[in-house]
């Protein structure tokens, strides 16, 4: 469950799909000739937005001082800031091969200094298709790395770890040298680890990306 301060990421999501159901058909980028923009094979784009932490995962042990359920990453932490850098690689028309190298962060519930974060370094399979709408629509979903703040102890995640993302989001084409894209993401990260809880959460973000 997330937490009601966090209702925002809801909001945001709303107003985002809104926006794109409601703009003009077709919309796409024109080159000089009045054609639409050619595919180019690799792109660049930085993305900045928000982390919302989310109340799933596991109990924890015993052992773990009995912190269940605020063992759970939303139990620990509220939002805080997320950006990353992706460089997207076309292999086919609908299909892109994309690096992310992102960092999440959390406002810790309990001490201002150690507000926890996360680097993730992780290889997505990118699927396009196209809504009503006419904007570029895509599901996302791959592997990943996630190296946390170092030196904090249970119930946070102790060292670096593998985890895996999946995400929805949009293209939105624009006249010139770049285009605009935005996306929801949900993370899971110490899947590697049996003998530590899983952290689950989500990132809200929007990219410019440069064609």
């Amino acid at each position: 469950m997330i937490k009601k301060k966090n209702s925002l990421l809801l909001r945001g999501v709303m107003v985002l799909f809104l926006l794109a159901l409601v703009l003009p058909l077709g919309v796409l980028a024109q080159d000089t000739t009045g054609t639409t923009a050619k595919v180019r094979h690799l792109r660049l784009s930085f993305h900045v937005g928000a982390t919302y932490p989310l109340s799933l995962g596991t109990y924890p042990k015993e052992e773990w001082g009995g912190l269940a359920p605020d063992n759970y990453l939303n139990g620990l932490a509220d939002s805080n800031v997320h950006f990353r850098f992706n460089l997207d690689y076309a292999i086919a028309d609908k299909i892109d091969v994309v690096a992310i190298l992102g960092f999440s962060q959390f406002t810790d519930d309990y001490a201002a200094s150690v507000h926890y974060y996360t680097f993730n370094i992780s290889t997505n399979v990118k699927w396009f298709f196209t809504a009503p709408s006419g904007l570029n629509w895509f599901l996302t979903a791959g592997p990943g790395l996630y190296i946390p703040k170092p030196n904090l102890a249970l119930p946070y995640p102790t060292s670096s770890t593998v985890g895996f993302n999946v995400g929805l989001g949009a293209r939105i084409p624009l006249s010139g040298p770049f285009d605009l894209e935005w996306g929801i993401d949900w993370h899971c990260m110490n899947i590697s680890k049996t003998d530590e809880p899983k952290y689950w959460f989500l990132t809200l973000q929007l990219g410019v990306l440069f064609r």
